[in-house]
């Protein structure tokens, strides 16, 4: 309830609105550098996603978490994608392989990349145990994606972006792997002055629903930033949408859910340039999803 009657005051009080195949045991392997949590050592610290990667499906665990994010995101993503069935998805950022598994539950063809060997073979184990031996993963960064120009019909990069030190090369990245009219599913958090005590804080010194060090607030993307990098690569954007947890009861715990507030987290779309017809996709899928 505290981190309910936070926001709702703070809402309140600033009247805000609104190509690779094969199997996994043939991992790509790319060259080792120095990341954002190596270098200053408190924030923005990767190597948790090694150290809890077997937490990833333990109900209750601070990584599984994640997972009861996935029902608000599906909820704004499949009205815009409409169907899954045979698409081709990057899942980047895929950790343990808790949105691969729902991704390839509708029927898409998911290869999941991230950069924690640990989580990706707790991904592998996971997912392809669970009927789903056509996914695939890979080890790999956001900056230095190892696929062909145009390889997926959309990227899905949630809980990733705010933690990337060049964010820029990544979305340079993810359009290029992307086909033309493709798909640019995401969510990230806004850099507010609500942000910093809610999702730091809170979520990971007080409510402990995160590891300490897990974000660096300096990273987090306001929502003109992110649309102007994504405009500058070509790709043209779509509404977002913000989404917040709730604390339901000791027995159910926490759940997300989507709401018109966008300044903590929020989830957005762009689509990849390709013809006339791409300014139509757009619109019209904003107006499906409201």
């Amino acid at each position: 309830m505290a981190w309910r009657c936070v926001i709702l005051y703070a809402i309140r009080a600033n009247a805000v609105p609104s190509v690779v195949t094969g199997t996994f045991h043939a991992i790509l392997r790319v060259k080792k550098t120095t990341t954002l949590s190596e270098k200053e050592g408190s924030v923005n610290d990767l190597t948790i996603y090694d150290t809890l990667a077997e937490s990833w499906w333990q109900a209750g665990s601070k990584l599984h978490m994640l997972a009861r994010m996935n029902p608000a995101r599906f909820a704004y993503f499949d009205t815009i994608v409409g169907h899954w069935q045979g698409l081709r998805v990057l899942d980047l950022g895929c950790g343990g392989g808790l949105t691969t598994a729902c991704l390839a539950q509708r029927g898409a063809t998911v290869v999941g990349v991230d950069l924690s060997r640990a989580s990706l073979h707790v991904a592998s184990r996971h997912v392809r145990g669970r009927g789903h031996p056509e996914s695939v993963f890979a080890c790999g960064r956001a900056e230095f994606l190892p696929f062909a120009d145009a390889s997926f019909d959309i990227v899905w990069c949630t809980d990733v972006l705010e933690h990337l030190s060049d964010l820029p090369a990544a979305i340079a990245q993810i359009t290029r792997v992307l086909k033309p009219g493709g798909l640019f599913l995401y969510d990230t958090i806004n850099r507010t002055w609500l942000s910093r005590p809610l999702v730091i804080w809170f979520w990971e010194y007080l409510a402990g629903l995160a590891p300490r060090g897990t974000h660096d607030w300096h990273l987090f993307i306001r929502p003109q930033e992110l649309r102007r990098l994504l405009t500058y690569h070509n790709m043209q954007c779509g509404a977002i949408r913000g989404m917040l947890p709730l604390w339901l009861s000791p027995w159910h715990g926490w759940r997300f859910q989507l709401v018109p507030y966008t300044g903590i987290l929020y989830l957005g779309y762009a689509v990849k340039r390709a013809e006339e017809s791409t300014d139509y996709a757009v619109s019209n899928r904003a107006e499906t999803q409201e």
